[in-house]
């Protein structure tokens, strides 16, 4: 897939985005964001815990969580959405929001199996460049006894010889597009 440029455009007609935010007005920004991109179908939900049951009954291609809610947060969240077995939705984009960008929080959400740790507040261009991102990820998608989600390496490094790869053995699933581009 090319690389997209500022000409492209994105298609997003078809998608679900389900996003989970427990502050109203954060909800609706990050909705009304997503319905100008023209996503098909917004599920907006304040909860992780009400967002649970939409990812065990449908399919969807896009989550956008924010890291600090009550009850269980959007890590608690990803790790149980990435833990899943035998489901579709394991393999979806995650962008794990948060107002916290101290490096434990980021280094967090990358363990947890989100896609991107984005920081808020967030604007419409940067929220569109994550998608567009996520969207050409090439990071294998990683599943082990103690992590499920893309590969946490964002540099394919060849490794030195003699020393082994740390993942040999593990199951490695290749996860499909989230966007297509073009005209």
């Amino acid at each position: 897939m090319a690389k997209p440029t500022p000409n492209d455009r994105i298609n997003l007609t078809k998608l679900t985005c389900l996003v989970i935010d427990d502050n109203a007005l954060s909800l609706e920004l990050i909705s009304q964001i997503m319905t100008a991109f023209g996503i098909g179908k917004l599920i907006q939900h304040r909860s992780a815990e009400a967002s649970m049951r939409v990812i065990m009954e449908q399919p969807v291609d896009l989550i956008i969580t924010d890291g600090q809610m009550p009850g269980m947060d959007g890590y608690s969240f990803t790790r149980w959405v990435r833990g899943l077995e035998h489901a579709e939705n394991r393999y979806a984009p995650i962008l794990l929001l948060t107002g916290e960008t101290r490096a434990s929080y980021i280094t967090r959400g990358r363990d947890v199996g989100a896609s991107l740790v984005v920081s808020k507040p967030i604007n419409p261009q940067a929220l569109l460049d994550r998608l567009f991102w996520v969207s050409l990820d090439e990071r294998e998608f990683v599943e082990s006894d103690f992590y499920s989600g893309p590969d946490r390496r964002f540099k394919v490094v060849k490794l030195e010889d003699g020393v082994a790869d740390r993942r040999e053995g593990e199951v490695v699933a290749k996860p499909e597009r989230l966007l297509n581009t073009g005209s």
